[in-house]
C-alpha cells in the first residue's frame, strides 16, 4: 500500500514538473528530446534507464571500520571472556551445538560482554532450532532457487569476499509462501559463510533492482533478512550494493533505512558498471553485470 500511494503521488508530482518544463522550455521536451532527459523528469521506472537515483554520500567502496566487528587477537583478555562464556554453557541444552567459533565471534560482536555475548548466542541457537537451519538441504530450497532470484556467486570479490547476488525482479511478492524465500535467504548465506578464506569473515550483498516494480516489494521478507543479520549473524554482511535502483524503490528504501540504524552506512547505491570496476576482475565479474546479461525487466533489450 504505501508502495502504490507514494507511486500515485510522485507520478502526479512528475506530471506536473513535466507541464512546468514544456511550457518554460518546450523545445527540451519535444517528442525528439533525449531519453537521457525523460529519465531524469520521471518518477517511473524506464526500462532501457533504471538508474535514476543514486546515494550522495556513499560514493567510495570503502565501509566505515566502526561498523565492522573486533578482531580476534588471542589477547589475555579476550581468551578471559572466551573461558568465562565456554564455561556458562557447560551442562547448557546447547552444549553440544554450541562451537567456538560462535563463542568467538558473538564475544566480539558484543565486545567482550560475556552477559550479552551468552544471551545473543542462546538466542540464535535457540531460532536456528526452530527454523531448522541445519536441516535446510539443496532440495528444500530447489523449487526457489530456480526462479533465480537469488544465488551465490562462484567467484569472490576484490576483497576476497563471497558474494550472494539477490535479483529484485525475479521476486514476486506472494508468489509463494514467505517462509520459501526465508529458506534460500539461510541455506544461501550458510553456503556464503562456508566459502569464507582464511582472514575474511564478511559477506558481499549484491541486490540488482533493475526491473524492480511495486509487485517485487515485500517488507515482510526485507525485515527478515535485516534481522536475521542483526541478530543471528551479526556483522557478517560488510557491504550492501543497490544495483541500479529505480525512483520507485526509493519509498521502500525510507522505510528500511531506519531499521537499519547505523547499519544503513554498509549501504552504496551504484551501477552494473561500478560493480563491474569497482569489486570484481573481467575474470570474476558475475554473469549479470559481465555484460548486463540479466535484465529484470523481460522487455528490455
Amino acid at each position: 500500500q504505501i508502495f502504490r500511494t507514494l507511486g500515485r503521488t510522485t507520478s502526479h508530482m512528475a506530471s506536473m514538473y513535466v507541464a512546468r518544463c514544456a511550457a518554460a522550455r518546450p523545445c527540451r521536451l519535444q517528442a525528439s528530446s533525449s531519453s537521457r532527459m525523460a529519465s531524469h523528469v520521471s518518477y517511473r521506472p524506464v526500462s532501457r534507464h533504471p538508474r535514476l537515483f543514486a546515494a550522495k554520500t556513499a560514493s567510495t567502496v570503502a565501509v566505515d571500520k566502526n561498523l565492522a566487528i573486533m578482531q580476534w587477537t588471542g589477547s589475555d583478555d579476550q581468551l578471559a571472556a572466551l573461558k568465562t562464556l565456554e564455561a556458562s554453557f557447560a551442562g547448557s541444552t546447547y552444549a553440544s551445538e554450541v562451537t567456538e567459533e560462535q563463542l568467538r565471534w558473538f564475544l566480539l560482536d558484543r565486545k567482550l560482554d560475556v552477559d550479552a555475548a551468552k544471551e545473543k548466542l542462546e538466542n540464535m541457537l535457540e531460532w536456528r532450532r526452530a527454523f531448522g537451519a541445519d536441516a535446510i538441504t539443496t532440495t528444500d530450497v530447489a523449487k526457489e532457487a530456480a526462479t533465480g532470484k537469488a544465488y551465490l556467486h562462484t567467484q569472490n570479490d576484490v576483497f576476497d569476499r563471497p558474494v550472494i547476488v539477490v535479483r529484485a525482479a525475479k521476486h514476486v511478492k506472494d508468489a509463494a509462501p514467505l517462509v520459501e524465500s526465508q529458506r534460500l535467504c539461510v541455506f544461501t548465506l550458510e553456503r556464503a559463510l562456508e566459502q569464507l578464506p582464511e582472514g575474511q569473515d564478511t559477506v558481499l550483498g549484491i541486490f540488482d533492482l533493475r526491473g524492480f516494480k511495486n509487485q517485487n516489494a515485500d517488507m515482510g521478507f526485507v525485515k527478515f533478512m535485516i534481522d536475521i543479520f542483526f541478530t543471528y549473524y551479526p556483522k557478517r554482511l560488510g557491504q550492501v550494493l543497490f544495483v541500479d535502483a529505480p525512483w520507485i524503490f526509493k519509498p521502500g528504501w525510507e522505510v528500511m533505512k531506519p531499521w537499519l540504524k547505523k547499519y544503513a552506512a554498509l549501504v552504496r547505491f551504484v551501477s552494473a558498471d561500478e560493480v563491474r570496476t569497482d569489486y570484481f576482475t573481467s575474470e570474476t565479474v558475475p554473469g549479470d553485470f559481465a555484460k548486463e546479461k540479466f535484465l529484470g525487466d523481460a522487455g528490455r533489450k
